[in-house]
């Protein structure tokens, strides 16, 4: 029961951390605008290296472990579609050419020839929310089912 306690503990800084990389994309187009230098920082490609190094251990340790639990296929689908989404975006930036920059990996407010103001969304950062939301989807289908198995009587497989 404590392991189960435990594993819901870590559910919830997964979700956390999960949300906080989605957070992390999708603010960036302003801290360009109003925090030029340290967007800089938050927008290296490596910051997402970083991230990645938390979430990953994190997510397939607990949600696999869940999985033992509940046999929930869809969990460990999502979860797996999850973490390869958040590996993909920190490779796209170095796929390019050129070094990796913000430009590679972070949503950017463009202007376009004819004035009007737009936000792009490179690969990258599309792969990097969709991982991120995957896995706050997984982490909280984790939580709930290993919930489920442990008060209920019944089989949870099913």
């Amino acid at each position: 029961m404590s392991e189960i306690r435990l594993s819901s503990r870590f559910d919830k800084w997964g979700v956390f951390i999960s949300l906080f990389c989605g957070i992390h994309c999708l603010s960036a187009p302003l801290l360009f605008i109003f925090l030029p230098t340290f967007a800089e920082i938050w927008g290296h490609p490596f910051s997402h290296i970083i991230i990645a190094l938390v979430i990953l251990p994190l997510a397939s340790t607990v949600l696999i472990k869940g999985y033992f639990v509940h046999k929930r296929r869809w969990i460990l689908l999502t979860t797996i579609l999850g973490i390869v989404a958040v590996i993909t975006s920190c490779i796209l930036p170095y796929l390019v050419e050129a070094p990796p920059d913000c430009d590679t990996c972070c949503p950017q407010v463009v202007t376009t020839d004819t004035d009007q103001v737009t936000i792009q969304f490179p690969l990258a950062s599309i792969a990097a929310i969709t991982g991120s939301v995957l896995l706050v989807i997984s982490h909280l289908g984790n939580m709930i089912c290993c919930r489920k198995c442990l008060s209920s009587s019944e089989s949870c497989c099913d």
